[in-house]
This record gives C-alpha cells, structure tokens and sequence, in this order.
C-alpha cells in the first residue's frame, strides 16, 4: 500500500494515506479544538436563546 497508495475498487481510484492526526496528535487535537470551538460555543448560545423563547419552550 505504501509502495502504490493508489488503487482501484469497483471501478473507481481510490487513494490510500497514513494517518496525519496519529502523527502529531497533540498538534492535531489543538486544531481541531480551534476549529471546532467557535461552532459548539455558537450553537450553545443559540440554544440558551431557544430555551428562553415561548416557541421552543413549547415544542
């Protein structure tokens, strides 16, 4: 596989890579933390907001 990453399965070319993430996992998971933050605190503002309202307090 390392040899020849690219393969062929029903047809279609498929690309075979290591793991990056395993790699440098701690470099990794600040990425993701840094990527992925500004989203769950968005969302979890935007239900505090919800659970505030009459419309969702009644769904």
């Amino acid at each position: 596989m390392h040899a020849d990453p690219t393969y062929e399965v029903d047809g279609e070319s498929t690309i075979a890579s290591a793991n990056m993430a395993g790699a440098v996992p701690l470099t990794s998971s600040q990425a993701l933390n840094n990527a992925t933050l500004p989203i769950g605190l968005a969302l979890s503002k935007d239900l505090q907001l919800c659970s505030k309202t009459s419309i969702c307090a009644q769904a």
